[in-house]
């Protein structure tokens, strides 16, 4: 497993640092250790105090005007809306969504990532995959962008069910104790 350096997103975080964690990615490389001295805690506070950290914002009930027009069901976009080429020998599953994956946990904060962000990060990791074979440009609320974060959610659903399976086999497994 690659062990990349913890982030910094946002405004501490620039366009090289990004597209070096993706190409590593990408290319399969170790990266560069980052020294510990020089990285900026994003909790640290003034006089030394731990900030608090807010919880992810909560869930808003969608209304009319957030319906997508995508050809699935309740007309939700699918694999099939996403731009042509895209894909082709499965590149879409197999590098795509696992480099984003990838890139998206080494954030500070995999779980909530602001809007603004993510799409930096798919339109970087975009570049990077589908180089000048698929052109492309990623628009918040578009099939590229809804189909990703879709994607996301169901890889951080698997770390759920998989404590849940944890924790039953290990109750299961210990019942004398």
């Amino acid at each position: 497993m690659l062990d990349h350096p913890q982030p910094q997103w946002g405004s501490q975080r620039n366009a090289t640092q990004v597209r070096q964690v993706i190409a590593d990615v990408v290319s399969g490389s170790e990266p560069e250790k980052e020294d510990p001295t020089q990285r900026v805690l994003k909790d640290e506070a003034v006089d030394g105090d731990k900030a608090l950290i807010a919880p992810p914002p909560s869930k808003r009930s969608r209304t009319s005007a957030s319906q997508r027009t995508g050809s699935g069901v309740n007309n939700k976009y699918i694999n099939t809306d996403l731009p042509l080429g895209t894909t082709a020998n499965n590149k879409w599953q197999r590098v795509f969504l696992s480099t984003l994956a990838h890139v998206v946990s080494t954030y500070e904060n995999p779980w909530s990532i602001p809007d603004d962000v993510f799409l930096v990060i798919l339109q970087k990791v975009w570049d990077m995959v589908y180089k000048l074979s698929v052109l492309h440009t990623v628009e918040t609320g578009g099939p590229v962008h809804h189909i990703s974060k879709q994607a996301l959610t169901n890889w951080r659903a698997g770390f759920a069910s998989a404590a849940v399976i944890t924790v039953t086999s290990f109750f299961s497994d210990n019942r004398g104790i």
